[in-house]
């Protein structure tokens, strides 16, 4: 396929997913989960900030002057589920606690703060980054302790990587020296388990005992964007197109 055909179907494919999001999008801004979570309380926080991840990466590539206008939906139906210490209680899977994995949230809202050039939108992605920060660990596996009851049940390799890219893309975001020395310390944590094991583990139990009898092939390739991001973590192991802390590079996502 030509270069141009493949800019023609990748145009197309925009188009489709942009009519599809009008569709599943609610009144109160936010979007639904799987066969209809959260549609009575006007939609859910991760899939509200996934959905904001793509609106603004399309915004990015097309220009297009609807998305400005659904990110901002988007964008405002999650600041305004913020609780007044920035934690995301309501509208969530959890029922009223806020998973660390939700600092995946936290990034959409600085991103569409940047593309949109919105102070308020920025404030309300520090106001949650501030949440949590006070959950930082230094030492620990994906640099932050476990905070809700349910992140016990979340140390599958695919949450352990939005954790940790929530904490490089929002240092970034932040100009955060902090919180990319607790991503790097966890990258350190999987670089000894990938050079131990020959794999990285499908998941982590309560104990920080790694389970290798399975891989998670999602987190795998999240995990491989995060040694990506952050450059070279241990021995043997270097990024291609490192520059210290992915300064050099947009966020992933970015149309490029």
């Amino acid at each position: 396929m030509s270069g141009e055909a493949l800019k023609r179907s990748a145009e197309c494919a925009i188009r489709a997913t942009s009519a599809w999001l009008q569709e599943v999008q609610l009144d109160e801004g936010g979007v639904y989960g799987w066969q209809g979570q959260g549609e009575r309380e006007g939609g859910l926080n991760f899939d509200t900030g996934q959905i904001l991840h793509g609106a603004t990466s399309v915004l990015q590539c097309t220009s297009d002057a609807w998305e400005t206008s659904r990110i901002l939906k988007l964008s405002r139906f999650l600041s305004g589920k913020l609780d007044s210490d920035g934690a995301w209680r309501q509208n969530t899977f959890w029922g009223g606690e806020a998973p660390n994995y939700y600092l995946r949230v936290t990034w959409a809202l600085f991103r569409a703060a940047r593309v949109m050039a919105d102070a308020e939108l920025r404030e309300a992605a520090y106001s949650s980054l501030t949440f949590f920060r006070t959950r930082l660990d230094e030492n620990g596996w994906d640099g932050l302790r476990d905070g809700a009851k349910h992140d016990l049940y979340l140390d599958i390799l695919h949450f352990r990587a939005y954790k940790i890219q929530g904490l490089i893309e929002c240092g970034i975001a932040a100009d955060d020296e902090e919180l990319l020395k607790v991503a790097e310390r966890a990258l350190e944590h999987l670089a000894q388990e990938f050079h131990k094991h020959k794999r990285l583990p499908g998941r982590v139990n309560a104990a920080r005992i790694g389970d290798f009898r399975w891989r998670c092939l999602t987190g795998e390739y999240q995990a491989a964007i995060c040694f990506y991001r952050l450059g070279p973590v241990g021995p043997g192991i270097e990024s291609p197109g490192f520059s210290p802390h992915g300064r050099r590079h947009p966020g992933i996502g970015a149309c490029a």
